[in-house]
């Protein structure tokens, strides 16, 4: 049995494995069919499939049967003895004709993707939409792309990284992902403002401070807050109009600009009146005259000012007590209220005197004794009269 075995003939393409006659393995072949085989007698060739007689077969990078072999195209590759050329794989491509190996498909690089087998062309790879981003290579579906988180858009295509997410400006937010122009951004209403660059929530939209408003959306800074005039003043936070700055009342004034209390309005000095709202300086206060005066703060009209009494004067305006009202100097008198200079005190005639301060009638100014004289007016005391030359 052993020497039937051993003289075996096996056709072309077989050898004798001491069983049966047995196929050559892939990728050799055994052209003869004389003499006793064994499976040393199958030579190697690449490609060949299993019983191959020939080593003819297509060469890498073609396909078919040989000898009718065809150059594989752009987006495919084959190796010695492939029948068909193989498709690059989806996220892959290759411009390549004639190639010979898969590592000629290169991936789509970041930012793309491509579900299609067999592509040719970077074209071929996908941008990722606007408002999205890939840092995956190879990718093959848009699953890949990652949306711009909140406070973010992004108007690019094809973006590989996040840093092509752009921040929404300061003054506004936004919540939404993906977003694909600044547009996705809202504007903080007017009367606030942020300076948060990327803020995903109107919860960073502070109020404009009391004292202050803004009448326009979307205000990046405090600055935009805007101080209500001197004269006005607003306890309302978040104002967006310059109509909640109210007027200091009559008999105030307020010199202050963006006045967040009533308290900033300052009363009207005692002397002085202002009938008018929203004041914005002191000389808004009107003096009372000369020869008046006014003791009350804050006063709202001239009835305030009194005048000065008989037997006073005052030529300066403005006085907020009847004690700075001048009083008419002994040897003089004034019956009238509201004097204003000291010749409106009139002198005490020849021959009288009077000691008396603040003296209201002619009634003040005394004869001169029996016997005596006086020579000059506005004589104020006794020692101004005279004894008179015997005879």
């Amino acid at each position: 049995r052993t020497l039937l075995t051993w003289i075996r003939y096996c056709q072309a393409g077989y050898y004798n494995d001491t069983v049966s006659c047995a196929p050559c393995p892939v990728d050799t072949y055994k052209s003869t069919s004389d003499g006793p085989s064994t499976i040393a007698d199958c030579l190697a060739c690449s490609g060949a499939s299993a019983g191959s007689a020939s080593c003819d077969v297509c060469a890498a990078g073609t396909a078919g049967t040989a000898p009718s072999c065809s150059a594989c195209a752009a987006g495919k590759w084959a190796g010695a003895g492939q029948s068909v050329c193989t498709d690059c794989l989806s996220g892959t491509y290759s411009a390549a004709t004639s190639a010979t190996s898969i590592a000629t498909c290169t991936s789509c690089p970041e930012g793309k993707y491509s579900g299609a087998t067999g592509a040719s062309s970077l074209s071929d790879c996908s941008d990722c939409p606007e408002g999205t981003y890939s840092t995956s290579t190879g990718a093959t579906s848009s699953a890949t792309c990652v949306e711009c988180g909140e406070g973010k858009y992004s108007t690019s295509t094809g973006a590989s990284s996040s840093g092509t997410c752009t921040n929404c400006p300061a003054g506004t937010y936004s919540a939404s992902t993906g977003a694909s122009t600044s547009g996705a951004c809202s504007e903080c209403v007017a009367g606030t403002y942020s300076t948060a660059t990327g803020a995903s929530t109107s919860g960073v939209c502070t109020d404009c401070p009391e004292g202050t408003y803004s009448e326009f959306p979307g205000s990046p800074s405090a600055y935009n807050c805007l101080q209500c005039a001197a004269g006005k003043y607003s306890l309302i936070p978040g104002s967006s109009t310059p109509l909640d700055c109210v007027d200091c009342d009559q008999g105030r004034y307020s010199e202050t600009l963006g006045a967040s209390a009533i308290g900033a309005c300052l009363a009207c000095p005692a002397g002085s009146y202002n009938g008018g709202y929203g004041a914005d300086e002191l000389t808004d206060c009107t003096l009372c005259g000369a020869g008046t005066y006014s003791e009350d703060e804050a006063a709202t009209s001239s009835t305030t000012c009194l005048e000065c009494g008989a037997g006073k004067f005052s030529p300066t305006e403005g006085i907020g007590s009847e004690s700075w009202c001048q009083v008419c100097q002994p040897g003089r008198y004034s019956e009238i209220t509201g004097a204003t200079a000291v010749s409106d005190c009139l002198l005490c005639p020849l021959g009288t005197y009077s000691e008396e301060y603040g003296a209201t009638s002619s009634g003040a100014c005394l004869s001169c004794p029996m016997g005596t004289y006086g020579n000059t007016t506005g004589a104020s005391s006794l020692g101004a009269c005279f004894e008179c030359p015997a005879g």
